[in-house]
Order: C-alpha cells, then sequence, then structure tokens
C-alpha cells in the first residue's frame, strides 16, 4: 500500500500521515510497509474506545510523527479567517512541507483529516483525501488520479478546499475554527528520508499508471537502492538525467531478453518511465566511482519486475 483509501471509516488521521510519510520519501518496502494499524500502535494506549467512534486527535497523529522521525507544528487557527489559513497554508506547502488538515461537514466540525503536498498551481492544489469523498463528482472541482476513488491522490480548486476547511455558521467547532498541521524531517533522522516532493506532473504520471500510487515506496526505496539520496544533486551525478539518457538503452535490453507474450513492451516501458518521474521530483544520485553498475542494477530491477508480471507474483499476483 502507498496511496489507497483509508482502511476503516475512523482511520482518516493514521491514513493521512502515513502518505505524509510516503511523499516525505521515507520509502517504506512492502515486508515493512507502515499500515494503518501499525501507525494506531504507535499512537499511546487509552481511550481506544473514543477512537474507533470518532477518530485520531491532531495530539495523537502529533505524537505518532514524531515517534516516526518527523517535526509537526500545529497552526490551529480561533477566529474564522480562510484567506488567513489558505495563505499560511500555500506558504507551507511552497516551502516543501506535507500538511494535514481538517475538513468540516455540514453537520461535524472537524469531521475528516486530508493530507496535502506539493506548492499550488494554478488554483489548483494537490489533495490526498483518505476517503475520496469527492469522487465522481468532477464538476465540484476536484479531479482525482482514480475516477473510481480507489486511490487517494487527486487535484482540487482552492475554491473547493476553501469550502472544506470553512465550517457554517451554526457548526459547533469549540474554539477552533480551521486546523492544519505541518510536517516535515527532524533533522537528527533526516537519513531516514528522501528530498523531494510531488509536484503536478508526477500525480499526472499516476493518472497514467496506478502502479505508481500502489507501490510509490517501493519505487522510493529501489531508486534508493541503485542510487543513492542527494542532497543537492548535480547534472555531473544526477540519477534523474542518467535514467533519461540510458531509457532507449535500458528498452532495448529488456526487450532483447523479455517474451512479449509474457510481458508487453508497455509493462517495463511504464516501469522505466515511472523511475524517470520519480527520480525528477526526488533528489538521488550517482554513487562515486561505481562505474557500470547502477546499468547492472537497473537490468536486474527490471528482469525482476518482469517476472513478477509474466509469473503473476509479488505485487503482480491480482494484475
Amino acid at each position: 500500500m502507498s496511496f489507497e483509501r483509508q482502511r476503516t471509516t475512523f482511520t482518516c488521521g493514521p491514513a493521512s500521515l502515513r502518505y505524509a510519510l510516503s511523499l516525505q520519501g521515507m520509502g517504506l518496502r512492502q515486508n515493512t510497509e507502515l499500515s494503518e494499524r501499525d501507525l494506531r500502535l504507535v499512537i499511546p494506549e487509552g481511550f481506544s474506545w473514543r477512537r474507533c467512534r470518532y477518530g485520531f486527535e491532531d495530539s495523537d497523529l502529533r505524537f505518532a510523527a514524531r515517534r516516526l522521525g518527523l517535526k509537526a507544528v500545529s497552526h490551529p487557527y480561533h477566529k474564522l479567517n480562510p484567506d488567513r489559513f489558505m495563505r499560511d497554508l500555500t506558504r507551507a506547502l511552497e516551502r516543501g512541507r506535507v500538511c494535514l488538515c481538517t475538513w468540516h461537514s455540514e453537520k461535524v466540525a472537524h469531521f475528516h483529516w486530508v493530507c496535502v503536498a506539493g506548492a499550488p498551481r494554478g488554483g489548483r492544489m494537490i489533495v490526498f483525501d483518505p476517503l475520496t469523498l469527492d469522487s465522481g463528482q468532477e464538476a465540484t472541482g476536484c479531479k482525482l488520479v482514480d475516477a473510481a476513488g480507489r486511490y487517494a491522490p487527486g487535484s482540487m480548486t482552492q475554491l473547493r478546499f476553501r469550502k472544506w476547511i470553512t465550517p457554517g455558521r451554526r457548526l459547533d467547532v469549540d474554539g477552533e475554527y480551521h486546523f492544519f498541521m505541518e510536517l516535515f524531517p527532524d533533522r537528527d533522522h533526516a537519513d531516514r528520508f528522501v528530498p523531494g516532493m510531488i509536484d503536478f506532473r508526477l500525480l499526472a504520471a499516476m493518472r497514467r499508471d496506478f502502479d505508481i500510487c500502489s507501490r510509490f515506496d517501493e519505487y522510493i526505496d529501489d531508486l534508493r537502492t541503485i542510487f543513492r539520496p542527494a542532497l543537492r544533486a548535480r547534472n555531473t551525478d544526477d540519477a534523474h538525467l542518467y535514467l533519461v539518457k540510458q531509457r532507449s538503452a535500458l528498452e532495448r535490453m529488456v526487450g532483447r531478453w523479455t517474451l512479449s507474450a509474457a510481458c508487453p513492451q508497455a509493462f517495463y516501458r511504464n516501469a522505466i518511465a515511472s523511475l524517470i518521474d520519480i527520480s525528477r521530483c526526488y533528489r538521488f544520485r550517482l554513487s562515486p566511482g561505481r562505474g557500470p553498475h547502477p546499468m547492472a542494477d537497473l537490468s536486474f530491477y527490471l528482469a525482476w519486475r518482469a517476472c513478477e508480471y509474466a509469473y503473476r507474483v509479488g505485487p503482480c499476483r491480482e494484475a
């Protein structure tokens, strides 16, 4: 799992925190995947019945985030001021932060957590809604990666988002009109995360290939294994430029020994394209002195992915 919908009706908070960890480049593999249940176990015991009925509070998520290597800064708004909220949220997103925000329904204040990431563009913002509440309603201003609502990523107009964070006049907000939590890697745990952030081009790639949504963390970890995270990648050792340059050679190499009847070209070409899309947003660099090793690692990686597809094993067993 990476960006699938939340598993239960009350876990929008842990699901949103799970998205934040993925978007910060934590790169969890499937055998050590942090599920919503794992995140619930990180949160202190007590009040379990309240959480099962009403969900998780900001203190729960802040505690879990800190234990998992993230710094959390809360932004409560005790006066109705959606303009200031949107301005502060935009500034946080433009600094590369991931933010967890609460939404209001007509009857319940702060009833739902969503994850927001990436700098807004053209009046739209990237929103990861664990419940995909706007599924099938593009006229509202939301455009999900998956129209069926199986995956959380999507883009939303800032006007639509503003409506979700603005409580109705008769709604009891208990003195807190808006709220968002700013998340970013703690300096002491920075080596656990890959620098970078999603943008609208990567969101479009997710729409093209749902495999990025379901295996995002594995892609990050695979790239980290083949290359290495870079605080500041330069043109001379940038992994993204290397992948772009070697794309044709990789396609020819995989196509030479892959049976098209068992594994069509579209599959491994999409896998290469996904590596390129993600490496453009998340910074990796070539390891010094490795010579041809990245090409050998990439060949082995693509061969493994082709076997997964051909024999329906691993993540491809239900494809």
